[in-house]
């Protein structure tokens, strides 16, 4: 098979392989303009073979290229690749909502409630467009998604919210295969077979967005706030097991939501984006940088550790040293010069007033003379 690098579809050269789709794999390619610029595309080609499934690729090609709405990925031109339809549609550089609400889990950073209720309203604005599509005699087309999932939600890296993916999007005459779309996000109508409707894509975005709120913040988890209390009661009417008890149509839901304050969404949701959709090597770079910077904060814990105690250790000798060389205040406090006095004589213990000075030249002295004294009494002869 010739590799992604050197194939060609149409005057289309495929760059790489995006990905695998339900029903085929996404390239990404690039046509050089007659003035020498370059536009990129996506090119979607299936790898499911069997007649039913080119039919309905084919289907998704024709309805999907009468979707003109700045919320839905545009198709531009329908080719051919070795017999197989290749459908040539818009390139967005973005990340899907799948990968935005596993980064907000894998990281543990709540989405902001501006963000979500920005991206409720690109879906629904999409979805209201699509299920009030007409024909060229102004006939509604009765178009539905069935396939409203975070894995469809795509979202650019200036903010914008795109629906793609109508690949199993038909008129509501032919569609009556319930294995179509996925169970987690399916209406009970569509798991059971039954009749389906605008209702149907309602469901699945009411599922969609309440996974988002599950992604949010404490407030709007528990619908504390004004706004979150709001989206509460919006989605979780549009999630209701009977069509009947949801809302009229998306229309309604999408001007509920219109009317949100969330004027720093888009902005927000751009950063969240090139958050997610950072290459490789900047993703490394960042952990390697985190990592340092928690070693480093480690080293320095355990430094300022050890310098506390040398401190504490310095503090405790100077102390003790301090109480030692401290005078004694406690009991009774003797002169040097009143015990001398006492020694060398043997008369009671009676203080010299003369020695009661601090004068020590005549304490010298005196000390002086009385050994002088003792000398000569012990040097005398008998008599």
């Amino acid at each position: 098979m010739t590799s992604p690098a050197t194939r060609t579809i149409g005057e289309y050269h495929i760059i790489k392989r995006l990905g695998l789709g339900g029903m085929g794999e996404v390239f990404l390619a690039e046509k050089t303009m007659t003035m020498g610029f370059r536009k990129r595309v996506a090119i979607k080609v299936p790898t499911a073979l069997n007649s039913d499934d080119l039919a309905r690729f084919e289907a998704e090609a024709i309805l999907a290229a009468t979707l003109q709405h700045q919320n839905i990925v545009q198709v531009y031109d329908l080719k051919t690749d070795h017999e197989r339809p290749a459908l040539v549609m818009e390139y967005i550089d973005g990340v899907t909502l799948a990968q935005l609400l596993a980064h907000a889990h894998g990281h543990r950073t709540p989405l902001p409630t501006s963000v979500i209720v920005h991206i409720a309203s690109g879906v629904s604005a999409a979805l209201a467009y699509a299920h009030q599509l007409t024909d060229e005699n102004n006939r509604p087309r009765h178009v539905i998604h069935r396939d409203v999932c975070p894995h469809n939600i795509m979202i650019d890296r200036t903010g914008r919210v795109l629906l793609t993916d109508f690949g199993i999007a038909s008129s509501i005459q032919n569609l009556s295969d319930p294995s179509l779309g996925k169970d987690r996000y399916a209406s009970p109508e569509q798991r059971q077979g039954g009749p389906l409707g605008p209702a149907t894509d309602q469901y699945a975005f009411g599922r969609v967005m309440w996974e988002c709120i599950g992604a949010g913040d404490s407030n709007l988890r528990t619908g504390s706030e004004p706004t979150a209390h709001a989206l509460h009661q919006w989605f979780g009417r549009a999630i209701e097991e009977k069509p009947e008890d949801r809302f009229l149509n998306m229309a309604i839901l999408h001007d509920n939501v219109q009317r949100l304050p969330c004027t720093q969404g888009i902005t927000e949701l751009a950063q969240w984006v090139k958050r997610v959709a950072a290459p490789k090597e900047q993703t490394h770079n960042f952990e390697r940088t985190t990592r340092l910077s928690i070693r480093h904060a480690r080293f320095t814990k355990r430094h300022a550790i050890y310098v506390s105690v040398v401190i504490l250790c310095v503090v405790f000798i100077f102390i003790v040293g301090a109480i030692r060389e401290a005078p004694r205040t406690m009991g009774p406090r003797f002169r040097e010069d009143d015990v001398l006095k006492e020694r060398f004589t043997n008369r009671p213990y009676t203080i010299d007033p003369r020695l009661r000075g601090d004068n020590k030249k005549k304490l010298s002295q005196h000390r002086y003379e009385e050994s002088l004294k003792n000398k000569l009494n012990h040097d005398a002869p008998f008599p």
